[in-house]
């Protein structure tokens, strides 16, 4: 499996992520072009790569992002791609185009209470969000949502399963590492696990 981040630019402002504080989509750093994924694709499959994870940042601030999909497919159509974003550039346009490239997406989702939603991202967007979920399924493409258990969002885990449940979706619960920098964020996994396992 090949992880490809195609920038470092993204359009949120996690309280969780390194790059938190500022404005992101400024960042200067290149960014993967067509003609880079194609000798990238092309030396995975020499050596038998048959899966591609797209990521960024936010893939979709990489105004390229579908022709580089289209171009994996091209030099290999046997790859399965599956892109993680936050889905708030995203279209009908895109979703239908994305649903021939793409097996699966991973998607930013910190909370389905709008004040946490935008507390958690800086952007205060969830009913965009929720509406890009339901027209990616609609559109056949399968959805796993990237919740990031914090002190400021865990009391939204439950409503995020129930969300996840109603919708026939995957959830993914990630465990913030605790350094100095994230301490007040840092949230014991472990109890939460102790809770799961004495209600099963």
């Amino acid at each position: 499996k090949l992880r490809i981040s195609l920038t470092s630019r993204c359009n949120y402002r996690c309280v969780f992520c390194h790059n938190e504080g500022g404005d992101q989509t400024k960042r200067s750093q290149e960014a993967i072009t067509p003609d880079d994924i194609k000798v990238i694709t092309e030396v995975a499959t020499s050596l038998g790569i048959q899966r591609f994870t797209i990521t960024g940042g936010e893939p979709f601030l990489n105004h390229e992002v579908l022709d580089i999909l289209a171009e994996i497919k091209k030099v290999n159509k046997e790859i399965d791609i599956s892109i993680t974003t936050n889905g708030l550039l995203i279209g009908a346009h895109e979703i239908a185009k994305l649903a021939e490239y793409v097996s699966k997406i991973s998607l930013n989702f910190q909370g389905t209470d709008p004040a946490t939603f935008e507390q958690m991202t800086g952007v205060p967007q969830i009913d965009k969000v929720k509406k890009f979920i339901d027209l990616a399924l609609e559109a056949g493409i399968k959805i796993c949502l990237n919740f990031v258990y914090t002190s400021k969002n865990q009391q939204e885990l439950n409503n995020v399963i129930l969300y996840a449940v109603g919708k026939g979706i995957d959830v993914k619960v990630i465990e913030l590492i605790k350094d100095g920098n994230n301490s007040p964020l840092h949230a014991d996994m472990d109890k939460l696990r102790g809770e799961l396992l004495a209600d099963s």
